[in-house]
């Protein structure tokens, strides 16, 4: 019954996964590799059933063991698509903009690394720290200046990203 809400999210049903909930289906169901079907709605650029997920409940900070969570997989998306969209919901219903994968990256630095600038703005106005490191001491800056992404560079250091760092 749990997969069948995996199996509606991917095949774009959102009106069936209220159904699913109200019959008891938890909403943060996970696959056996700990991804949340909200996970993988985000991956998949799938806004409305993003929604209907948290409007079902679905908990929007959940971690993999990996580390990922809703809002890097919509990152994810984004880099490919330059679709920001699934980034905006999912801040906009109080995503936590800074936590990290295992690596220590976080959504900005995702972001930054592929140049969505729209991403990016959004990030930081939902609070991201611009001064983070991952665990191998790389900071979204570092990661915009690899990618000669001057325009991302610009908006980090406007928002108090430090050069020197």
């Amino acid at each position: 019954m749990s997969e069948d809400l995996l199996l509606y999210a991917q095949l774009g049903y959102a009106e069936h996964i209220s159904r699913l909930v109200a019959s008891g289906v938890d909403p943060d169901w996970r696959r056996q590799d700990g991804v949340t079907t909200l996970m993988i709605a985000a991956l998949t650029g799938r806004v409305g059933i993003m929604t209907a997920l948290i409007d079902a409940g679905a908990t929007v900070d959940l971690q993999a063991p990996d580390g990922m969570t809703a809002l890097l997989a919509a990152t994810a998306f984004a880099r490919t698509t330059r679709d920001a969209t699934g980034i905006e919901l999912l801040l906009a219903r109080g995503a936590e903009p800074n936590v990290a994968n295992f690596e220590g990256n976080d959504p900005l630095m995702m972001a930054a690394r592929h140049g969505l600038v729209d991403g990016v703005l959004m990030l930081l106005k939902a609070g991201s720290n611009p001064l983070r490191a991952n665990r191998h001491g790389t900071t979204a800056l570092m990661q915009a200046a690899r990618g000669h992404l001057v325009e991302t560079a610009r908006i980090l250091i406007r928002a108090g990203a430090d050069p020197a760092q």
